[in-house]
């Protein structure tokens, strides 16, 4: 390997390292959800997932337990997914038993594999270890 492409390979190495080191909320991810809730002219909205507030909260609009309901994060670039930080529920204060909570789920890659998992019925962040791969989306149902 001559040194322009050692160099080269040096340089993607060094930008993807600073791409997968980089949190969610620095980078430019889209969000796609099932629907939200509107109620009494609040919004429940896509936008309050990465929002770093834990008080905020996306609710889903459908008038139904929930399930079946998913929300979708798409990357600009390949990342490494370690880790979910969820806050079940509505973090708000006074507003955790208001509101509907999510038992279980699913997180579903683009090769089709998905890891299940379960969440206490309590505030706080719960994490959820996730298989290391470079992923362009992930889907939570």
């Amino acid at each position: 390997m001559n040194s322009a492409m050692r160099f080269n390979k040096l340089l993607f190495n060094l930008l993807m390292v600073m791409v997968l080191a980089t949190p969610a909320l620095a980078l430019d991810v889209h969000v796609k959800v099932s629907s939200q809730k509107v109620d009494f002219g609040l919004e429940f909205g896509p936008e309050y997932l990465l929002d770093g507030d834990p008080t905020t909260a996306w609710a889903v609009g459908k008038a139904s337990s929930g399930v079946g309901q998913w929300m979708e994060f798409s990357f600009p670039l390949p990342v490494q997914v370690v880790k979910l930080g969820i806050f079940n529920g509505h973090q708000g204060e006074g507003q955790f038993e208001e509101y509907r909570r999510i038992r279980s789920g699913r997180i579903i890659y683009p090769d089709g594999q998905e890891t299940k998992f379960w969440l206490r019925d309590e505030p706080g962040e719960q994490v959820i270890l996730c298989p290391i791969r470079p992923i362009k989306s992930l889907k939570i149902v």
